[in-house]
């Protein structure tokens, strides 16, 4: 019985502060190996410095939009020179409701709301690092190019929930 209430009031305080609960689990989504060439590690990130981070989600047809191109570049094909229109290209490229909605409830549990591209293919957020190290279980860290001295904000590795695995493509920048 008080192992129960303790699980609940685990459960509910992790909720309330907006990071990922024990229940949560996390997956690696991207890893690098090595500090890109030409960058040195120069420290932590400072927990409130701001992050621009744009969520690619999966595209729901790429295969066949390929297909399509073929296609309409192919002399002999029936669909040859019969150009896709906008719509017709990015229906191709736009991703699944699911995915959509799967992306979005993680953001909104975690406070995070988010500006969508007009296809709906990109996700916009703007978070303080503190955050972004708890929403993909990382650290952030500051990086240096050794010819210009520009640094940046990335991690080695950022991982996601299972409920988001299959629905987002890559973070950018992140390990970029």
């Amino acid at each position: 019985m008080i192992a129960a209430g303790l699980l609940l009031f685990s459960l509910f305080s992790s909720l309330a502060l907006g990071r990922p609960t024990a229940h949560d689990v996390f997956h690696v989504h991207e890893k690098r190996s090595d500090v890109p060439n030409g960058f040195k590690y120069v420290g932590k990130a400072a927990p409130n410095a701001t992050l621009d981070l744009r969520i690619a989600l999966v595209q729901s047809d790429p295969a066949g939009l390929e297909a399509a191109l073929y296609d309409v570049s192919t002399p002999g094909n029936k669909n040859y020179r019969k150009h896709l229109t906008k719509a017709q290209a990015d229906a191709f490229i736009a991703p699944k409701p699911e995915s959509v909605q799967a992306v979005t409830t993680w953001l909104a549990k975690n406070n995070v709301t988010a500006q969508t591209s007009a296809t709906g293919e990109w996700m916009k957020i703007r978070i303080p690092v503190s955050q972004a190290n708890a929403l993909l279980d990382t650290q952030f860290n500051e990086y240096s190019h050794d010819e210009t001295g520009l640094t940046v904000l990335r991690t080695m590795s950022y991982s996601v929930p299972a409920s988001v695995k299959g629905h987002l493509d890559f973070i950018y920048p992140a390990t970029a």
